[in-house]
């Protein structure tokens, strides 16, 4: 990690184990792309009154995948195998989908896709004069973008309450790795707000 840590993680291998080759995918979701923000904060701006500010929020979903539960039923099909080099093989049975399994990507984004509109929906809904088009979110995998248009005193109020509907809907978040402002890191790059436009580059990291 940035910070010096060190995570370590439990990802399935569906390849090895044959599971994506036996099994197929009818459905996808549809990812955003780094221009679907830019535009939707060209929107913002373009509506912006004098006495109001855009601010941007970035908070990710922690462990998204593992978040999701497994019914009872599925519980019995949902195992792998860990292979140890000093010891025999155990086996390992999930009570939730697993990062690297077959349908985690698919249950999460249906799932998380769900809550994100309930709580895109509560935004706006106690303010005196509310206005259409003050609020855009794109959701890369466990990765929110959420841009507010108002006062800064109404754009905090806005992100506390959004923060409060995910935790009260059961979803971790990774808070520390929080983003609020201006000028964010999302997806592999920058988005900077300006007055008249947006400005946007390639994280350094990924230029390395």
């Amino acid at each position: 990690r940035a910070d010096g840590s060190t995570k370590r993680r439990i990802i399935m291998d569906s390849k090895a184990s044959l599971v994506t080759a036996a099994s197929r995918k009818s459905y996808r979701a549809v990812l955003p792309r780094l221009t679907d923000m830019i535009s939707d904060l060209l929107s913002l701006i373009g509506s912006e009154e004098s006495h109001e500010i855009i601010m941007q929020l970035i908070l990710d979903a922690e462990d998204a995948y593992w978040q999701i539960p497994l019914h009872v039923k599925e519980q019995p099909y949902y195992c792998c195998i860990l292979n140890r080099v000093d010891r025999s093989p155990s086996y390992l049975a999930f009570l939730h989908t697993a990062q690297g399994s077959r349908g985690a990507p698919l249950a999460w984004s249906i799932i998380f896709g769900l809550i994100c509109r309930c709580a895109l929906g509560v935004l706006g809904a106690h303010h005196p004069f509310p206005r259409p088009e003050t609020e855009k979110l794109q959701v890369y995998v466990d990765d929110p973008s959420l841009a507010i248009m108002g006062s800064p005193t109404h754009c905090r109020e806005q992100v506390a309450i959004i923060v409060l509907v995910w935790s009260v809907l059961g979803v971790r978040l990774a808070i520390p790795k929080g983003q609020l402002g201006t000028s964010v890191n999302w997806i592999g790059a920058t988005l900077k707000i300006h007055p008249h436009g947006v400005e946007a580059s390639i994280l350094q990291s990924r230029m390395d």
